[in-house]
């Protein structure tokens, strides 16, 4: 397994094609972050994807109920296919995203380690080329 494959918990094994990484009130010139702002952050990014599967993590996302946490991670993980019974797809992905606090002492690989119990088979999409 190389620098950029996770084994998930249920066994499969995930590469990371693509990290990003986001102040999530960055630009915000005027007010304090509130409800109304935080769900416009949230909308825009997941329809960012263009209705590609995104799958957001929310389990301790915010601060307080108004504010999230201030930095919006996302990741691009590719895979075999799932529940692909007839063999036509060629692999899947899911686009994950979740919020933290800190990146100064993590590592991108031990950040989405710590995401990996998710449920990919039932989250990801297959693709065909």
């Amino acid at each position: 397994m190389n620098y950029r494959q996770i084994k998930l918990a249920n066994g499969k094994i995930v590469t990371i094609e693509e990290f990003k990484m986001q102040f999530v009130y960055d630009g915000m010139l005027l007010g304090q972050p509130n409800k109304e702002v935080t769900d416009k952050i949230i909308s825009n990014f997941i329809k960012s994807f263009n209705s590609n599967k995104v799958f957001m993590i929310m389990d301790d996302a915010y601060i307080t109920k108004d504010r999230l946490k201030p930095i919006l991670f996302s990741a691009l993980l590719v895979a075999a296919p799932v529940n692909d019974k007839e063999g036509i797809y060629d692999g899947s992905y899911l686009n994950i995203a979740w919020f933290g606090n800190d990146f100064k002492n993590n590592t991108i690989e031990k950040m989405i380690m710590n995401l990996k119990n998710f449920d990919y088979d039932n989250k990801a999409g297959n693709y065909e080329f």
